[in-house]
């Protein structure tokens, strides 16, 4: 009993000690297939195709939206929305983000662009994954891969859809507030 628990305590430290933070598992089987599919998404075009055919933005028919409102609307971690097989930009945004980063794009990133009056109307941000590759920025986009872009520039008109930006930022992967609700994002659109 004493050996298992030492075994325990070992791999929780090895797992808090890496590279950039695991998803928690609401279930461990289902972690492990995460891990498993993940690992195997080599480019950013497999994640991007694997996106397109298995996750989805959150539907209202499916009654998703009805679920993902009892948590507040709450950003999630990757293998909760493997799991889910949905969510919202932020969540497949997180998704793409750790799929690229287990598959060796290190500098891969989250940006947020804002715009108009954040909480007035449900859409007044947006957030895509980039990374770079040959000299090129590439971005995932719920799913779609888009690119080549030439700078951040262009990276920021994608993620605000043409809209007149108010301000964007952007996050590594260890920094996403992972179950901030959507309601307090409103900060994202600050200094």
């Amino acid at each position: 009993m004493i050996r298992i628990q030492v075994v325990v305590f070992i791999v929780a430290i090895l797992f808090s000690c890496s590279a950039f933070e695991k998803p928690e598992p609401r279930d461990y089987s289902e972690w492990i297939k995460f891990e498993e599919k993940v690992s195997n998404l080599k480019t950013a075009k497999a994640i991007s195709e694997y996106m397109l055919q298995n996750l989805r933005y959150t539907s209202r028919k499916k009654g998703e939206r009805a679920e993902s409102q009892k948590h507040g609307y709450s950003w999630k971690r990757p293998a909760d929305t493997f799991v889910d097989k949905y969510g919202f930009c932020y969540d497949l945004s997180a998704f793409s983000l750790y799929a690229l980063l287990k598959n060796g794009y290190s500098e891969a990133r989250l940006m947020f662009a804002c715009w108009g009056d954040w909480g007035n109307k449900s859409s007044t941000g947006h957030f895509v994954t980039f990374f770079k590759e040959d000299n090129k920025y590439y971005v995932i986009n719920n799913g779609k891969y888009q690119g080549p872009f030439n700078s951040l520039d262009q990276i920021e008109k994608v993620a605000a859809g043409g809209r007149n930006i108010k301000h964007t930022r952007t996050f590594r992967f260890d920094k996403i507030p992972f179950g901030i609700r959507y309601s307090d994002m409103e900060y994202f659109c600050s200094d």
